[in-house]
């Protein structure tokens, strides 16, 4: 069979990407015990670019603006700077990655403020190729903590809301709850029956599915013909086979269109064995709500 694949000189539109980033201990110690002071209003209204299914939005991190990607599926704050020492590792969708901690004294994102943060510094510089854009850093959902993000794909807005929704809101909505393991929104779906856990991911252009699953559920796992190379934030550059999995239930979809790699590494870091992830700019075309609050999605 004849998959469709792309040039290892980065043809970028063709590229899927994977930016999610998972910190070892020790930046989730540092994570932890900083101290944050946080400035928000009841809604704060962030620009953002969707760029080959991620979001970049301009943040100011200690007085310098920038861009940055919006990322669910990382637990801190990374920065795209050399780094002269390598003390704390990320795991990456297929590796690790080296890099140092950094001090964050003020960081902005509208009209949202932190302070005294910690976050990690290694170079992105393999991203800035993927999107053809200066890229100074990722941002995981839970610095927003708190407040309730909503992603308006239509507008192309992110909302920072403090207040809580109501039915009104999410009349017309599919939803499903989320739980957090290591800062990491995991969801429960199923699949022929059985349930699987995934990551919920704004930093994915596409699904992902664990290649383990196919072959336990090999009827349900039909190739559709495509393979494209995935770039991590590691940098890795390696060719995945998409599938179109059935009898999934993800909202009001019974099936799933993903690409398939390995996520042992994954789980071995969250000890829970995860079977995927979702990628939250694949899921709808309209507007996906995380509320932080009742861990509850909500897209349409």
């Amino acid at each position: 069979m004849h998959f469709s694949t792309i040039n290892v000189n980065f043809v970028l539109p063709q590229c899927e990407f994977k930016v999610m980033a998972k910190c070892f201990s020790k930046l989730v110690v540092f994570i932890t015990l900083s101290v944050v002071v946080q400035t928000a209003l009841a809604n704060i209204s962030v620009p953002f670019e969707l760029i080959n299914g991620l979001i970049v939005v301009e943040a100011e991190v200690n007085g310098e603006i920038g861009n940055y990607i919006i990322d669910s599926g990382s637990n801190g704050i990374l920065l795209n700077e050399n780094s002269s020492s390598s003390d704390v590792s990320y795991q990456t969708l297929s590796s690790t990655i080296e890099g140092s901690e950094t001090k964050i004294e003020t960081f902005r994102v509208g009209e949202f403020e932190s302070r005294q943060l910690m976050g990690f510094s290694t170079d992105l510089s393999n991203i800035e190729v993927f999107l053809e854009k200066p890229i100074d850093g990722i941002l995981g959902y839970t610095i927003f903590n708190p407040n309730s993000l909503l992603f308006d794909f239509e507008n192309f807005q992110m909302i920072i809301s403090e207040r809580e929704l109501n039915d009104a809101d999410v009349l017309d909505f599919h939803h499903f709850p989320f739980y957090v393991l290591n800062d990491l929104p995991i969801v429960d779906l199923e699949i022929a029956g059985e349930i699987r856990s995934f990551i919920l991911d704004t930093g994915a252009s596409t699904h992902f599915i664990d290649r383990s699953l196919r072959s336990n559920f090999k009827k349900f796992f039909v190739p559709t013909g495509n393979a494209k190379n995935i770039v991590t934030a590691g940098g890795e550059d390696t060719e995945a086979v998409e599938y179109f999995i059935m009898d999934t239930n993800i909202g009001a979809s019974k099936s799933l269109t993903a690409y398939e790699k390995d996520f042992s590494e994954i789980s071995k870091l969250l000890e829970k064995e995860i079977s995927g992830l979702i990628s939250i700019s694949k899921l709808c075309t309209n507007k996906v709500f995380f509320n932080l609050n009742s861990n509850t999605l909500f897209y349409n």
